[in-house]
């Protein structure tokens, strides 16, 4: 097949064994989680330490303070360098201490929210987490809503998403069931919609790769 982007709905759907009315089956998308895995990137544990660390001394303030300290003490006054150094070393703690509480608070936030996708299986919609759609689905998009992973438009109508993230355009992108020429930088591919991106008008459905 061609690329998802220059390939017609039939062909995509072809490819990928996927009905764009009906849906899979839910025997078939059970198969296809146990085959492929669920749809998720991995994500950290816990905070980046070293670099929340990092953070708090390469401030351009920090080293002037760390060059006055120095220069302090290289003149003989100990007791001014010494408080310098000490300013320094509680803000360096200081600023840690609340960077990684709030490192942490996010990780915990992103693990007690479950987004859930729209997905029609069996010629029914229902609901689904995002990690169990699966290549094929029948996905479903309506304002609001983010898209669970990349795929290719099958319908769309007045279909517009933010892609910021993605191409750095500030203006929502239109999208259409078309297919555009393989050679099409991402950015223009209207006929795919890619995971993250958020649906700011209109309403559509794919087939997620």
């Amino acid at each position: 097949m061609e690329a998802p982007h220059s390939a017609s709905t039939a062909e995509v759907a072809r490819t990928l064994a996927a009905d764009a009315e009906l849906g899979l089956s839910e025997p078939e998308a059970a198969s296809r989680l146990a085959r492929y895995g669920p749809n998720r990137h991995a994500r950290p544990a816990r905070p980046a330490y070293a670099a929340i660390a990092l953070r708090q001394v390469a401030d351009p303030l920090v080293a002037l303070l760390v060059a006055a300290s120095a220069v302090s003490l290289a003149i003989g006054d100990g007791i001014e360098a010494a408080a310098i150094a000490a300013i320094v070393a509680v803000n360096a703690a200081l600023g840690f201490l609340q960077e990684a509480q709030s490192a942490r608070a996010v990780l915990a936030l992103r693990e007690s929210v479950l987004e859930m996708a729209s997905v029609v299986r069996e010629g029914r919609e229902r609901e689904v987490p995002f990690e169990d759609v699966v290549p094929g689905d029948l996905v479903l998009l309506r304002e609001g809503d983010r898209v669970p992973a990349d795929a290719r438009l099958v319908r769309a109508a007045g279909l517009e998403l933010d892609e910021a993230p993605l191409t750095g355009e500030s203006l929502p992108e239109g999208k259409s069931t078309e297919p555009v020429p393989a050679a099409t930088p991402l950015a223009d591919r209207t006929s795919m919609v890619y995971a993250g991106t958020g649906v700011t008008r209109g309403r559509g459905a794919n087939n997620a790769g």
